[in-house]
C-alpha cells in the first residue's frame, strides 16, 4: 500500500511539472513527449502493483490455519466448561430458593457431532428432597440425561 501511495504521489508531481512545462512553452513535440512519458509511468505503476501481489502458500500460512483450528477447539472446551458452571449455578439458585440443602452439585456436558447435551447431573443432598429437586431441574433434562440425587 505504501508503494502505491508513493507512486501516486510521484504521478501527481509529474502532472504538476507537465502543466508547468506546457504553460512555459507550448510546443507540440514537448506535449507529445510529456504525455508519452506519463503514459509509460502509469503502465509501470500498474505492473509493479500487480507484481507485488503474491500468493502465499508457505508453511507459515498453513501453520497459522492449524493454530486457528486449535484455538477454535480450545474455545469449544472453554465454552463447555463455562456452560457446566452456569448450569450448576442455575441449579444452586433454584435449590436455594426452595430452601433445599445440598452438599455438592456436578454437571457433565457431552459433545457429540456438534451437538451439546447435558449428560449427567449429580446432586448430593438428603434423599427426602429427591422429588423437590427433580421438580427444580425438570426443564434442564433431556431423554438421555442421567440424574443422580442422594448422598
Amino acid at each position: 500500500m505504501e508503494k502505491i501511495t508513493s507512486m501516486v504521489g510521484t504521478l501527481c508531481i509529474c502532472i504538476f511539472v507537465t502543466g508547468i512545462l506546457y504553460n512555459i512553452g507550448c510546443f507540440k513535440v514537448t506535449e507529445k513527449t510529456i504525455k508519452f512519458v506519463i503514459s509509460i509511468y502509469i503502465l509501470v505503476i500498474t505492473f509493479k502493483a500487480a507484481m507485488d501481489i503474491k500468493l502465499d502458500f508457505s508453511m507459515n500460512s498453513i501453520n497459522d490455519i492449524s493454530m486457528e483450528y486449535q484455538n477454535t477447539e480450545d474455545a469449544k472446551d472453554i465454552i463447555i466448561e463455562q456452560t457446566q458452571l452456569d448450569i450448576e449455578n442455575i441449579i444452586k439458585n433454584r435449590l436455594d430458593e426452595k430452601n433445599i440443602s445440598y452438599n455438592s452439585i456436578s454437571v457433565h456436558i457431552l459433545e457429540q457431532s456438534n451437538n451439546i447435551t447435558i449428560d449427567k447431573i449429580d446432586i448430593q443432598c438428603k434423599p427426602e428432597y429427591k422429588k423437590e429437586v427433580q421438580n427444580c431441574i425438570k426443564d434442564l433434562l433431556t431423554a438421555n440425561t442421567v440424574v443422580v440425587i442422594g448422598e
